[in-house]
């Protein structure tokens, strides 16, 4: 198993510019990023919108460069309105999403992680609506194929959760928040370049078997999401990122599926800890201590 370890972006982004977010990602010793480029495409005159987006990258690439990081994950462009509509119709990805699969190759990263897209109302077929929402992703994805081609990029597909509510509480979780729905869309994309991403804390709401899924997706897992929550505890099942260990997920059986997969993803950590508004010491000694952690469950369990 793969004993590197990297971070997301994005629990520092919420406090400090990129360059100095950069650079607690590298005191707080982790080998690489998880690069959040959705961050950058927040609006039409975000820097992935602008006709220089390419020279924005390079700056990226330089700082990472002067900071020994590397990317090993990316996680593309997701608060969107390209989600699937009532009457199950969707648009396919627009040019946003090409050039967040070439500014994942520029940063020298061949991973790039996407939210499927999703079928946001309540669900009164359950098989129907899993037949057309995996329908529609592997549409949505199959057309982005030729550009991965291009640039090298595995697109990996996330399990996601009922974040916005939407089902009642005894409602199963919607479609492609369980391993099978996931493989399935694979299986119907047929490419090699398309495969997964686990998100632990979404599996975990979502009522799934962590350890089973990671059996299930075998060497089609591509990149970890490590996070850790408490489940669906109703009405509190937030996706509340918090350190891996610290929770109710059991990381024992994780890793040991881990292990019996010989899984060559990065150890990622995706938080959104609460930092913010805390001194800069105090964040930093959370994170070493968070990834002192995850490289001791990884050794002991």
């Amino acid at each position: 198993m793969n004993l590197l370890t990297s971070i997301n972006l994005g629990v520092f982004l919420h406090t400090y510019n990129l360059s100095d977010s950069l650079k607690m990602i590298r005191e707080c010793g982790f080998d690489g990023v998880d690069f959040s480029l959705w961050y950058f495409c927040q609006g039409e005159d975000a820097p992935l919108f602008r006709d220089d987006w390419r020279e924005f990258i390079k700056d990226v690439r330089r700082m990472l460069y002067e900071n020994g990081l590397t990317v090993p994950q990316a996680h593309a462009h997701w608060r969107h309105d390209g989600q699937i509509r009532e009457d199950f119709s969707f648009d396919l990805p627009g040019e946003i999403f090409r050039r967040n699969i070439e500014a994942c190759r520029m940063l020298g990263c061949s991973k790039l992680v996407f939210h499927p897209i999703q079928h946001f109302y309540p669900i009164e077929n359950e098989e129907e609506t899993r037949r057309k929402v995996i329908a529609a992703n592997a549409a949505w994805f199959s057309a982005l194929t030729d550009t991965a081609e291009e640039f090298g990029v595995q697109l990996l597909i996330e399990n996601l959760f009922d974040y916005k509510h939407i089902q009642p509480d005894s409602a199963p979780p919607p479609p492609l928040s369980r391993g099978e729905d996931i493989m399935e869309t694979l299986r119907l994309i047929r490419h090699p370049l398309v495969n997964t991403c686990l998100d632990t804390g979404h599996a975990h709401i979502a009522g799934c078997d962590i350890p089973a899924m990671i059996r299930l997706y075998g060497k089609r897992l591509q990149a970890l999401h490590l996070q850790d929550n408490y489940g669906r505890i109703y009405p509190i099942y937030e996706d509340i990122h918090q350190f891996p260990g610290t929770c109710s997920i059991d990381w024992k059986n994780v890793f040991a599926a881990l292990k019996e997969t010989d899984c060559d993803c990065h150890l990622n950590m995706e938080l959104s800890a609460k930092l913010a508004g805390q001194p800069k010491a105090i964040q930093l000694l959370r994170c070493q201590n968070g990834r002192m952690l995850l490289l001791k469950m990884a050794e002991v369990y």
